[in-house]
């Protein structure tokens, strides 16, 4: 008799269960203007918590799925945070000229 297996059925039960919430969690922080370059930020703790949920499938796995994913991501979040940097330092500059401008 086929029957089966309680983890990878618990494991679909949460990984459906954590997308639905944190979608809503973040389609609330990008009305808010919460995730403005944090983005991968937001990425990342998703990941993390698939992660920790595959864990109860197959630790080994999920250990190695995080390594190639840090390995993958850590060039994509430091761009992000580079170009976030970068756009903040335009609008304080065009700030400061229209400040220089008015008076």
């Amino acid at each position: 008799m086929i029957q089966p297996c309680f983890r990878l059925i618990s494991a679909v039960i949460l990984l459906v269960a954590f997308g639905s919430g944190y979608n809503k969690i973040i389609a609330r922080c990008e009305r808010k203007g919460y995730l403005e370059g944090f983005h991968w930020l937001a990425g990342a703790i998703g990941m993390s918590f698939t992660l920790a949920i595959l864990a109860i499938i197959d630790w080994r796995s999920a250990l190695l799925a995080a390594s190639a994913l840090f390995i993958s991501g850590l060039p994509v979040a430091l761009g992000e945070i580079w170009r976030y940097v970068k756009a903040r330092e335009r609008g304080q500059r065009y700030v400061r000229q229209t400040e220089t401008l008015a008076e």
